[in-house]
């Protein structure tokens, strides 16, 4: 029996923290969130097409998180959807394990999510992702960014980490303003997660309070495809159907929520992408006119150039297979695409 609340988390940030709420069911349960924030600060940014000269130590040729642990679960499941739609493979870094393992346990010791720690704060470690990164023993000179998430809140015995995994990074696939993460041009990550139990009433249940920390040794660090490369992309499946909450609420939605975003992503940090329309057709030939956010567009100034998205405003159907129709330009150059993905039983 799972215990399930509703936990304020932070959002995608570029120029701003972002909050956002969100709570799960589907596809295991449990309630999931997240925050992140894309640092570009330092030489050799993430995709931006330089070089980046320091030694990078503790990158894993396969992973080394235990076997069962919420750590590995979210590195298969962000790894799995990268790899199939042609965004670089994620490689373990171990220093990046420890810069996020802190941000997880300050998360757990301060019972809050966010981008951002404080000094004097309990487990203070870093005031951003880079600064964590840097304390860790991380490059200083080699930019880091991150993602942070909690409230996977169970009863102690229900409690399964591999399933918060997944659900954190679910919660950022279907964010309108945080699916950039599967798609973000870099190639090393680490990730953390930390337990702690709480008391509501005369229930007591586990939080799994969890962040990432990724970057990039490489100047273009996709790996196939040209550009704009797509998300979902052909032949993805499992994917969250309903989409609860995010601060800023995107454009339009529904009070229902809405579904799993259409994104379009630039090789580097660098392109320009729009979209100009975009459409989804289930099997029995309905259409869903997807509303289409740009960094021109977009009212809450959180789209970069570099990627683009378009979303139904109401939830999807689970466990359907749709056909999306995608055309725009990509660094002014005209593009359209048409192909299946499927939703699964997730909610996020």
């Amino acid at each position: 029996m799972n215990h399930k609340k509703i936990t304020a988390l932070t959002a995608i940030s570029f120029a701003a923290a972002l909050t956002l709420a969100a709570c799960g069911g589907g596809g295991g349960g449990g309630n999931g969130g997240s925050s992140s924030n894309n640092s570009t600060s330092g030489s050799g940014s993430p995709g931006s097409g330089t070089t980046t000269s320091p030694t990078v130590t503790g990158t894993q040729s396969t992973p080394q998180f235990a076997a069962t642990s919420a750590q590995l679960a979210a590195f298969n499941l962000l790894n799995q959807y990268r790899q199939q739609c042609g965004f670089a493979e994620l490689q373990e870094n171990t220093v990046l394990d420890t810069a996020a393992a802190n941000h997880a346990k300050w998360e757990g010791l301060n019972n809050t999510i966010s981008d951002s720690e404080q000094s004097g704060q309990n487990g203070f470690t870093g005031g951003d992702y880079q600064a964590r990164a840097t304390s860790a023993g991380f490059p200083s000179t080699v930019s880091v960014g991150g993602a942070s998430g909690g409230g996977n809140a169970v009863f102690p015995a229900d409690f399964v980490a591999a399933t918060a995994g997944q659900q954190f990074v679910y919660g950022l696939l279907g964010g309108v303003y945080h699916n950039v993460v599967v798609g973000y041009p870099a190639n090393i990550v680490g990730f953390g997660e930390s337990e702690t139990q709480a008391t509501v009433g005369s229930y007591t249940y586990t939080d799994s309070w969890q962040s990432m920390s990724f970057a990039s040794t490489q100047a273009t660090p996709q790996t196939t495809g040209t550009g704009p490369l797509m998300f979902p992309c052909s032949g993805a499946t499992g994917l969250p159907y309903r989409i609860v909450a995010e601060s800023p609420t995107p454009p339009n939605v529904s009070g229902t929520g809405w579904g799993q975003p259409v994104s379009a992503f630039g090789l580097k940090l660098t392109d320009t992408v729009t979209i100009q329309s975009a459409t989804l057709t289930d099997t029995s030939g309905n259409v869903i006119t997807l509303q289409v956010l740009n960094s021109t567009t977009d009212p809450n100034k959180m789209i970069p150039a570099w990627y683009a998205t378009a979303y139904s405003t109401s939830p999807l159907t689970p466990n359907t297979t749709y056909t999306a129709t995608v055309t725009g330009t990509y660094n002014g150059t005209p593009f359209s695409r048409s192909y299946p993905w499927s939703t699964g039983n997730i909610v996020s």
